[in-house]
Parts: C-alpha cells; structure tokens; sequence
C-alpha cells in the first residue's frame, strides 16, 4: 500500500493500529446544540462496506458529553464548523477518533440539521 502512495507522489501518510469495537458515525454543528450519532450497520449506511470490519455492533457503552467534547476540540483544532465523523468505542469504553471531516452529507439527519447548518451560516455571516 506504501508503495502505492509513493507511486502517485504522495509523500508521506500515517499508519495507526486497528482498534477493535463499535463504529460510530457523528455529526455536528458549532454554536448550536445540534449533534448526532449513530450505528452505521443499524441504518444500512455504508461507504465501501469497510464498517463490516469490526463486524456487528455491541454497543458498548460510553459516554456522550465525551463524544461530544472530542468532536467539539476536533472541529475547533481543524476550523471547521460543520462537521460530522468517526470513532471506535472499545470494549472498554475508550473513544478513538478515527475520522473527520468537514460539510459532510449529513444523511441519516438531514432534515433535523438543515436549521441549525442555516443559523451556524447566518451566524458566520454577520461576523
């Protein structure tokens, strides 16, 4: 795989171990109080099939306002206000923040997100 990177002059990439756990997908918006989780597998939500790895979801338990404080600090460092991403919840209750990204589809809460992605532009806008 490294060598195809290298092959299309990508320079340098970051390797991390695989966690094993439950996938959980989020998504959010800075300065309001909107934010969303969800099991990819629970809602037939997929890209490329690669959430089947950990297979089906045990739902560990964890705690949301840490979800949240980890997203909220990862938005922030990037800059990004909309937001949505991935983390693995392990067996023991740890989150890792595997993914991240801005203005992503919002697609299992579209409807629930549209006003508060309209305040955050609005907002943003006045400034």
């Amino acid at each position: 795989m490294l060598g195809e990177y290298a092959r299309r002059g990508i320079a340098s990439a970051v390797l991390s171990k695989h966690i094993q756990g439950d996938l959980v997908k989020f998504y959010g918006v800075t300065g309001t109080d909107f934010f969303y989780y969800f099991y990819p597998e629970e809602h037939q939500h997929s890209k490329f099939g690669y959430e089947k790895i950990n297979g089906k979801s045990e739902h560990f338990p964890f705690q949301l306002d840490k979800l949240q404080a980890i997203a909220a600090k990862a938005a922030k460092t990037l800059q990004i206000e909309i937001y949505g991403g991935d983390v693995i919840i392990s067996a023991d209750n740890n989150i890792y923040l595997i993914d991240m990204n801005d203005w992503p589809s919002f697609a299992p809460c579209r409807e629930q997100a549209a006003g508060h992605i309209s305040q955050r532009i609005h907002k943003f806008a006045e400034n």
